[in-house]
């Protein structure tokens, strides 16, 4: 069995494993162990690629015996950690957090792990979409076990906390060649403080006060413009290949009927001709906020007359990670 390392957790995807007793460490099992293993190393979140080790709670609910007690994987032998307390009959309750900093910072984490605070490095995005240099922050969903003496297998879904933004560009069919030469966001709140208002076994929601420092993310280096294409339900696509201009991470926050609302600036080419156009978020329907766990798509479809489009589509790639309390 493999020893899980504090900087793997979040980037794998952890299988279920049963562990016998040769798996277990010298002294016999006594009824306090939790058993964890990596079994393939499936990437299952991009942002993730330096995460510090999943931090694991598990909460007695009736006489609170583990409440705010960390797994830790560097006291595990073979993967093996031993709780310090056995299990008993009774209910249980298990989650878990791990995140990543990249060049930004996350700080002042409490409550187990479901407050904390996230600042994001300002500026600069992502132009391959991979957001490696942004911080993020995984929550799992709890995981309730009636009869925790039975110690089953318990399964973590992880979901992230922060908001991931994408900005694309595409052109009508048959228009002339087009090409972007710069493009800014701009106006966006880069730093938060996070507490769970609901943390269940089917939602997490989060309160989130964003700072009030703001940044401009830009990108100065020119990209020839895609066409949109036919999607699978034979409806026009407007995140053909290729129309990626880049992408950030950033904090839960309103960009729609604020005092400082977020705004688009970009510069293109159409047939040689240059053309430059600005506009206001606010404007877009169906996406009046950066909300917790979800990416949000811009296609702006670049004509004489510039179209900018929204949408919110869920953020599935955080993973999960499965244990079993050892038999």
């Amino acid at each position: 069995m493999k020893t899980i390392t504090p900087y793997t957790l979040a980037a794998l995807m952890l299988l279920s494993v049963s562990c016998g007793k040769t798996d277990l460490p010298q002294n016999e099992d006594n009824g306090n162990n939790i058993c964890l293993r990596t079994d393939i190393d499936t990437p299952t979140k991009a942002e993730i690629t330096d995460a510090n080790g999943l931090t694991l709670y598990v909460t007695e609910t009736s006489k609170n015996t583990f409440s705010g007690r960390p797994f830790s994987p560097d006291a595990a032998t073979n993967g093996i950690w031993n709780t310090g307390t056995p299990w008993r009959s009774g209910e249980y309750s298990f989650f878990g957090y791990a995140y990543s900093e990249g060049n930004g910072s996350i700080s002042s984490i409490s409550n187990n792990g479901r407050a904390f605070h996230v600042s994001q490095p300002a500026g600069t995005p992502s132009a391959d979409g991979s957001n490696s240099n942004f911080a993020d922050y995984l929550l799992s969903y709890t995981y309730i076990v009636a009869d925790g003496s039975t110690r089953p297998l318990v399964t973590l879904q992880m979901v992230h906390a922060v908001s991931s933004v994408e900005l694309h560009f595409v052109k009508p069919a048959g228009a002339a060649e087009t090409v972007v030469t710069s493009a800014s966001v701009n106006n966006v709140k880069y730093s938060g403080t996070y507490s769970v208002y609901e943390h269940n076994a089917n939602s997490i929601v989060w309160n989130c006060t964003p700072g009030d420092n703001q940044t401009n993310y830009s990108r100065n280096t020119a990209m020839t413009v895609p066409e949109t294409g036919s999607g699978n339900d034979g409806n026009v696509s407007y995140y053909p290949d290729g129309s990626l201009y880049f992408s950030f991470l950033t904090v839960q926050q309103p960009v729609d009927n604020v005092t400082s609302p977020v705004t688009i600036d970009v510069s293109y080419e159409i047939g040689g001709t240059p053309y430059s156009s600005s506009f206001s978020l606010d404007s877009v329907q169906g996406v009046g906020n950066w909300m917790a766990g979800t990416k949000t798509r811009y296609a702006i479809i670049l004509d004489s007359e510039v179209r900018l489009l929204g949408s919110i589509v869920s953020w599935k790639d955080g993973g999960d990670m499965e244990g079993t309390l050892v038999p």
